[in-house]
């Protein structure tokens, strides 16, 4: 996540048994409790960042989608809490951030919504398209496609 410029603590995955332990199906001992712990403690940690600045949020769903609706939003800040009201904090944090556009309906009775950076950014995309478009020359040298393309074959892709 660091990265990605995410300023979030990674949480790794803690399997069904830490699971089980977590949600007390199992006698909470060994290196699985410790570990659904951890778990936790990471999750309150990320939720009281978002709380402080939910465009830390918003910057991680974005990285990862330019739109997104509000079910995303929860699903995002479930992973990224620790308990039902941290959570309720988290969504609220993340719904009153003041770079969140909400976009409308998207045909389907779910509101989508973006930033304003990633406005910003697409608006920039699109004047250089445009800017491409009419200019009479926009093409690549043999030179230049022949160096991307033997750059491209030698990292295999």
């Amino acid at each position: 996540l660091e990265a990605q410029g995410i300023a979030l603590e990674p949480q790794t995955q803690i399997g069904a048994s830490a699971q089980r332990i977590e949600n007390g199906g199992l006698g909470a001992a060994g290196i699985e409790a410790d570990r659904a712990e951890l778990h936790r403690e990471i999750a309150r940690n990320n939720g009281a960042r978002i709380i402080a600045d939910p465009s830390v949020a918003l910057d991680a769903i974005t990285h990862q989608q330019s739109t997104f609706t509000r079910n995303d939003i929860a699903r995002f800040a479930h992973r990224h809490s620790d308990g039902m009201e941290q959570f309720d904090a988290v969504m609220r944090a993340i719904s009153r951030a003041p770079d969140l556009v909400e976009l409308g309906d998207e045909g389907r009775g779910e509101d989508r919504f973006t930033t304003q950076q990633m406005i910003e950014t697409e608006q920039r995309l699109h004047r250089a398209a445009e800017r491409m478009a009419g200019e009479r020359q926009h093409a690549v040298s043999d030179r230049d496609r022949a160096t991307a393309l033997a750059d491209t074959k030698r990292r295999g892709l």
